[in-house]
């Protein structure tokens, strides 16, 4: 908060929300944990430290300093710290001290509702002229069949062209009046909520025709329902590409991207190899004009006089567009100055685009690049240069540069971390990630002696991605016998089994669909 205040250039705020989202992924899974989890084995306590205590914590403390306001809110906080200075307190004494600073007691039991029980509450929002009809139920993606029935007390806020209405939403149905004018409807007033909703078609194209002018965090906040709202079977993937389109004109660059990484998450794990080459240049006419508006000069300090806002942009745009919609003539200049670097013109590359032209250096140049790179790597004293290049020799998307990179990545020089950074690196592909749990497979106690003792369950990481029939049980006959050696992991290993489950479930149920709308 306070960083957000002295550099809200650096878009701090839209961070927090954005870190927020992977909390909710996690939330959205059938298995999980509450914030306020009771540890009765040492083998919780790994778990604990995880997006659900961190990032779920966070943005629920947001969504309730957004709907008491930031005065009551700091007051709360303020008699709390008085209360019991020099002394201990429970979460519930904290609650208390909100909700007295706020005169409001319903509080204590809303706040409750989120920290003691799992999953993400999804609100079905239906605009009809009377007002504003809000259904509230748990978020189920596709490929969790039931669950069971959940309410939360809700502090929800809407907004619509700068009025805005709050309620708590405390049943499983209730209405607001309807907000004047015909502008689209944002359901998370501020982005600040801690849950998904869902629109109709029509309430989509509303929202999202304005998404290139909505407000940076409330812009995020719709491009995550929506996707929500697809991977749950109710939007159709149309909406999301004509969503992604109007999201990418938007000035916050969180907002902008946001579902550029979910349609790469997409051709990373449901696509099939035949659809991979409409899949960029669907991201290519998405994405590249953006790029294009604002120039890319790759060496250091050409674009240090631009605006932060600017240079964020651009940082985050280079990845996208060189490496899912992949141009040639992008990826070439990014190569030549990978290059140029490497062999002495360090002037040639910015450290902001490196990490970059290093992973399209390895994957159009291949084998010899990488051997020259790991040189680099092992002879450096830079500890940033050493953690770009271990990531880009990571980054290698065919089986041979698979093999090419699992052979490098026990080099003499090489620092543990960056040899657990090149091992897993593959699995991230489509082409590189049979490759590594076969040799996983063959060398676990190795690999697994890579990470540290507290997150050995990383290894699970290999699985991500994996999105077809069989690979449930070829992840549970790899680690099921192995967990003992993990010494944690249950939690994580039946997440993953989960993850599995729900991408085929996806692909079973919009592959046709995915496939037609990429045809076009």
């Amino acid at each position: 908060k306070i960083g957000a205040q002295w550099r809200p250039d650096l878009g701090l705020e839209a961070s927090r929300i954005d870190e927020a989202f992977d909390a909710m992924n996690d939330d959205a899974l059938g298995h999980g944990r509450p914030i306020h989890q009771v540890i009765t084995e040492n083998t919780q306590i790994v778990s604990a430290f995880d997006d659900i205590t961190y990032k779920k914590g966070a943005q629920v403390l947001s969504m309730f300093e957004n709907y008491l306001g930031h005065d009551r809110f700091q007051k709360g906080v303020r008699l709390h710290l008085e209360r019991y200075r020099y002394g201990s307190a429970t979460a519930d004494d904290f609650f208390r001290s909100l909700g007295e600073a706020a005169s409001d007691p319903m509080i204590v039991p809303a706040l409750r509702t989120f920290t003691d029980q799992t999953g993400i509450p999804v609100v079905k929002v239906i605009e009809t002229p009377d007002g504003v009809t809000l259904e509230q139920t748990r978020y189920r993606p596709l490929g969790i069949d039931s669950v069971t029935a959940q309410t939360w007390m809700i502090p929800m806020c809407l907004t619509r062209a700068g009025d805005r209405a709050c309620t708590m939403l405390a049943s499983a149905k209730a209405s607001v009046p309807a907000l004047p004018g015909d502008a689209a409807l944002t359901p998370n007033a501020g982005g600040s909520g801690y849950y998904r909703f869902s629109l109709d078609g029509p309430g989509w194209d509303r929202l999202m025709s304005a998404a290139g002018t909505l407000p940076g965090r409330e812009a995020m906040v719709a491009a995550d329902s929506l996707w929500a709202d697809f991977a749950a079977g109710r939007a159709s993937f149309q909406s999301v590409v004509t969503g992604a389109r109007a999201l990418s004109a938007n000035p916050e660059r969180l907002a902008a991207l946001a579902l550029a990484y979910r349609l790469a998450d997409l051709a990373n794990s449901v696509l099939t190899v035949e659809q991979i080459p409409r899949y960029r240049a669907l991201v290519r006419s998405i994405y590249e004009p953006r790029l294009s508006a604002i120039g890319l000069d790759p060496r250091v300090g050409a674009h240090a006089a631009e605006p932060m806002a600017t240079q964020a942009l651009r940082q985050s745009l280079v990845p996208i567009v060189a490496l899912e919609a992949r141009p040639p003539d992008l990826r070439a200049r990014l190569a030549v100055a990978a290059v140029a670097y490497l062999n002495g013109d360090t002037l040639a590359l910015d450290p902001a685009f490196r990490v970059t032209a290093f992973i399209v250096a390895v994957q159009d140049r291949g084998a010899p690049f990488m051997a020259q790179l790991k040189d680099a790597l092992v002879a450096s004293t830079d500890p940033l240069f050493r953690q770009d290049a271990s990531g880009a020799l990571g980054s290698v998307d065919t089986p041979e540069l698979a093999t090419a990179a699992l052979d490098l990545a026990w080099s003499p020089g090489m620092q543990t971390p960056e040899t657990l950074t090149i091992v897993m690196g593959p699995a991230g592909s489509v082409g590189g990630r049979a490759t590594v749990v076969e040799f996983v497979d063959k060398n676990f106690a190795r690999v697994v002696d890579l990470f540290p003792g507290y997150e050995r369950q990383g290894v699970l990481a290999i699985f991500a991605g994996e999105c077809a029939d069989g690979d449930v049980a070829r992840l549970d006959a790899l680690i099921q016998p192995r967990l003992k050696m993990i010494g944690a992991g249950e939690l994580e290993l039946a997440q993953t089994r989960e993850r599995i489950e729900l991408c085929t479930a996806l692909r079973r149920a919009k592959g046709t669909e995915i496939a037609e709308v990429l045809a076009r």
